[in-house]
């Protein structure tokens, strides 16, 4: 099964034409340390060893099930990105309802609660989807650099930074 689509920013009069992923990238693993060191995720923002829209599909590929919640939290976080951020940019958010405002504070709390961000930086993801709850009615489509794809952006630098499995079970929170 394939992630949904990382779509173009909307353009006024350009339509909302999808951007395809391409085929996933064979990352390195790397140890958590040696990725903290790539990333510097505790100082200035440094060139990433890997394209994050590349590694998304690479992620969804390898822990997202075909329905249902993924049986990992790496699988989770990416399955809900991608379904959340596909929603937006589809649908402009029509189909906003509790379960959207629900897993994206699930996203935040996962990624901000343990020392794989900065303080900075967890405050800014944390910001990040309190807009994007706050304007839910009103989406950022602008493609790279909106909330969307940096709360994505996020989820995956987490997942990279966490390369074994961790099992998830869903507690019931969300039913999407």
């Amino acid at each position: 099964m394939n992630s949904p689509e990382m779509p173009k920013p909307v353009v006024a009069g350009a339509g909302n034409v999808p951007d395809s992923l391409r085929s996933a990238s064979s990352l390195h693993r790397a140890t958590v340390s040696t990725f903290h060191e790539k990333m510097n995720l505790f100082g200035k923002r440094k060139q990433k060893p890997y394209n994050w829209k590349q590694e998304h599909q690479r992620l969804w590929d390898a822990h997202v099930t075909s329905s249902g919640a993924a049986d990992t939290l790496q699988g989770e976080l990416i399955r809900i990105c991608g379904k959340l951020v596909d929603q937006a940019y589809r649908n402009g958010n029509c189909n906003w309802d509790d379960d959207h405002e629900t897993m994206w504070r699930f996203v935040g709390e996962q990624i901000t609660s343990d020392p794989t961000f900065d303080d900075e930086t967890k405050s800014e993801i944390q910001r990040i989807i309190e807009e994007i709850i706050r304007d839910e009615a009103c989406p950022d489509l602008s493609g790279d650099g909106s909330t969307y794809y940096r709360v994505n952006e996020k989820a995956v630098d987490w997942c990279i930074a966490h390369p074994e499995p961790i099992p998830f079970e869903p507690d019931g929170s969300y039913s999407r």
